[in-house]
């Protein structure tokens, strides 16, 4: 393999890395692709109006995609907000 074959390789993996899915895309991910992207996988976006970011996308099993959703808004002790298990269709998530 040529060394300008290997960088066009590593090229397309990375821009599939960096770039965020769609909600489609996450949806029609198997439980393994999500547990692989389990710690990579962070995406910008809005639930019930507030901004933040989605994180921990999971398969339940009823084969619903779920997910935790962190607020960028910080609580009086200075954390921020989060959630646990949002399901991705809902209308309410929206992804940047």
């Amino acid at each position: 393999m040529k060394k300008s074959e290997l960088r066009q390789i590593i090229r397309e993996e990375i821009s599939k890395v960096l770039k965020e899915p769609t909600k489609e895309e996450i949806l029609s991910m198997s439980e393994g692709e999500l547990k692989h992207m389990y710690g990579v996988l962070e995406v910008k976006g809005t639930w019930l109006g507030k901004k933040g970011t989605f994180h921990h996308f999971k398969k339940n099993m009823f084969g619903d995609v779920t997910c935790s959703f962190t607020t960028d808004d910080l609580t009086p002790s200075g954390l921020k907000r989060s959630t646990l298990g949002l399901k991705v269709k809902s209308s309410d998530v929206k992804f940047n």
